[in-house]
C-alpha cells in the first residue's frame, strides 16, 4: 500500500499473537547473546554502544512502548528517559521490561487508537514495532558477540515492509531523500517484493508499494536487489557487514540506483 507521510499501516502482514511470539523468542536470544558476554563488548552497528548499553536500550525501548499502549499517548520524552539498573542488575530487568511489554499488548485491543510515527496509529502497531526493534536488536547483540545471525523469512520479510511503509517515509527528517529511481527488492525465500521510489514532489517522500505487486507494477524499476527476506533486511537497517553485500545479495540493473535505496538512514 501507499502511504502519505502522515500516516502509517494500520496492520502488518502478521497478526498480534504471532508478533508477541517473535518478541518472546527474540528476546530470549537477545538475553542470551548477553549471558555469553562479555557486557563490555561493543556492538559492531553501534560502536559506541557495549552490549550492556545495547540490552539497556532496548529494554527501555519495551518499557516506553507499553506506556504509550496503556495510555494511548506521547510520553513526553523518547524512550531514553525511562530510568534503567546498574549492569549487574540488567538481565533480570531486560526480561522484566519484555513481560510488561507483552502483558499490556495482551490486555489491549490491538485496534485501540495510540500515538504512533504518524497520524492512525493503533496498539497493534506497536505489536509490530516492538518484534522488529527486538530482532535488529537482537542480531546486534549475536554479532557482538561473534555470532553469524539469521532471520525467520516471515519476520524478515515484515521487517522490509515495516522500512518501506514506515521508516523510509520518516527518512526525510535526516534531510532530502537520496532516492535516484525505482528499485524493486525481491525475495528468494519468501512471497514478498517490494518497490520504492523516489518521491513525486521535490518536498515529498519516498513511496513504497507491495509485498503484493503486479508485473507491471514491478517492471517499473530501474534496479532489482535480490536476497533473503532476513539478508535484505539487515542491509537496508545497515546490519549487513559491508563485506557480504556483494555476496549476499545480487543487484541487476542500474547499481547506483540500488546503492542509494540501500543506503536510505533507517531510524525510529
Amino acid at each position: 500500500m501507499n502511504n502519505p507521510a502522515n500516516s502509517v499501516p494500520l496492520h502488518g502482514a502478521l497478526d498480534p499473537p504471532a508478533y508477541a511470539a517473535f518478541i518472546r523468542a527474540e528476546a530470549a536470544r537477545l538475553l542470551a547473546a548477553y549471558e555469553t558476554g562479555p557486557d563490555t563488548a561493543r556492538v559492531p552497528s553501534c560502536p559506541k554502544w557495549t552490549l550492556a548499553d545495547l540490552v539497556a536500550h532496548t529494554g527501555r525501548v519495551h518499557r516506553w512502548a507499553a506506556k504509550i499502549v496503556r495510555t494511548g499517548e506521547f510520553p513526553g520524552g523518547g524512550s531514553d528517559t525511562v530510568p534503567s539498573p546498574a549492569d549487574s542488575e540488567l538481565g533480570p530487568w531486560y526480561a522484566e521490561s519484555v513481560d510488561l511489554l507483552l502483558d499490556q499488548l495482551a490486555a489491549t485491543d490491538p485496534a485501540r487508537p495510540t500515538w504512533a510515527f504518524g497520524d492512525g496509529g493503533t496498539a497493534e502497531f506497536w505489536s509490530r514495532r516492538q518484534a522488529h526493534e527486538v530482532c535488529i536488536h537482537r542480531v546486534d547483540a549475536e554479532q557482538a558477540v561473534g555470532g553469524t545471525p539469521v532471520v525467520d523469512p516471515d519476520l524478515a520479510a515484515d521487517g522490509v515492509g515495516e522500512v518501506v511503509e514506515v521508516m523510509m517515509p520518516r527518512s526525510q527528517r535526516f534531510g532530502p531523500h537520496r532516492l535516484l529511481a525505482p528499485v524493486l527488492l525481491r525475495c528468494t525465500d519468501h512471497a514478498g517484493r517490494w518497490l520504492v521510489s523516489p518521491p513525486a514532489e521535490p518536498d515529498g517522500v519516498p513511496v513504497g508499494i507491495g509485498p503484493a505487486l503486479t508485473d507491471t507494477e514491478a517492471a517499473a524499476a530501474t534496479a532489482t536487489v535480490t536476497g533473503t527476506a532476513g539478508d535484505l533486511l539487515l542491509a537496508l537497517w545497515r546490519r549487513l557487514p559491508a563485506d557480504d553485500l556483494g555476496r549476499r545479495l545480487t543487484v541487476d540493473g542500474d547499481q547506483a540506483a540500488a546503492r542509494a535505496a540501500l543506503d536510505v538512514r533507517v531510524v525510529p
